[in-house]
């Protein structure tokens, strides 16, 4: 097989995993969810610009730019607290703790296969104390 028709090859391969990670993604959306990851990165470039004009004296725009951001986080989160707690448990998968990211894939599975946001969260946060008692005792 020459190299040519071998990166074709593998450049369709890649292009259907990522149709189908695209699809994925259409067909799990919870209520809310494109709206709180809007908002979610309106918050995180406003803190970028604010932590880069901070180098040269107070901030000001970037700090009202940044609260607004703020605010209209934390009404998206408070509108849709199903999507508010997918973003908490999205965020724990991201941990440097292989139980805290366990816990957090499986709570954004729960809450996307439709299970009560606030049980789950409270079980997953549970479940996380308990590992982080575990090891505290271990040691």
């Amino acid at each position: 097989m020459t190299l040519d028709r071998l990166g074709t090859i593998k450049a369709l391969i890649k292009g259907m995993n990522n149709n189908n990670i695209n699809q994925n993604k259409e067909n799990i959306m919870i209520t809310g969810q494109q709206e709180y990851e809007s908002a979610r990165d309106a918050v995180a470039e406003a803190q970028g610009n604010y932590d880069a004009a901070g180098a040269y004296g107070y901030p000001y725009r970037e700090s009202q730019a940044l609260k607004q951001a703020q605010e209209t986080y934390d009404a998206v989160c408070t509108q849709y607290p199903a999507a508010a707690a997918w973003g908490k448990a999205q965020g724990w998968t991201y941990a440097s703790n292989d139980c805290k990211v366990t816990a957090g894939k499986r709570a954004v599975a729960r809450i996307e296969a439709g299970e009560d946001h606030e049980v789950v969260i409270a079980e997953m946060e549970s479940e996380w104390s308990a590992a982080a008692l575990s090891a505290v005792q271990n040691s």
